[in-house]
C-alpha cells in the first residue's frame, strides 16, 4: 500500500515542483496503461486474467487519481501565483 501513495506523492510533488504538467501525464495515458498491464503480468503469482486484471485494475486507477491530484495541486498553486 505504502508503494502506491509513495508514486502518487512523487507524481504530486513533481507537479509542485513544476518538472510534470498534469496534461503530459494524461498524454502518457497509454504508455502507462502498456506498463500496467506488463508490471501486472509479470508480478502476479499465477497465470490467469482474473489475478492480473485484480492487480492492473487498482493500479490503473491509483495512477488516474494522481493526475486529478495533480490538475488540482497545479490549479491551486496557478491560484496563489495570481
Amino acid at each position: 500500500m505504502d508503494q502506491r501513495r509513495g508514486g502518487r506523492r512523487v507524481r504530486d510533488q513533481s507537479v509542485r515542483a513544476g518538472v510534470v504538467t498534469p496534461k503530459q501525464l494524461s498524454s502518457w495515458c497509454r504508455w502507462a496503461i502498456v506498463l500496467i498491464g506488463v508490471v501486472a503480468a509479470v508480478i502476479t503469482p499465477s497465470s490467469d486474467p482474473f489475478s492480473m486484471m485484480a492487480l492492473a485494475v487498482p493500479l490503473y486507477v491509483f495512477s488516474e487519481l494522481s493526475i486529478v491530484a495533480g490538475r488540482i495541486v497545479a490549479r491551486s498553486r496557478d491560484r496563489q501565483a495570481a
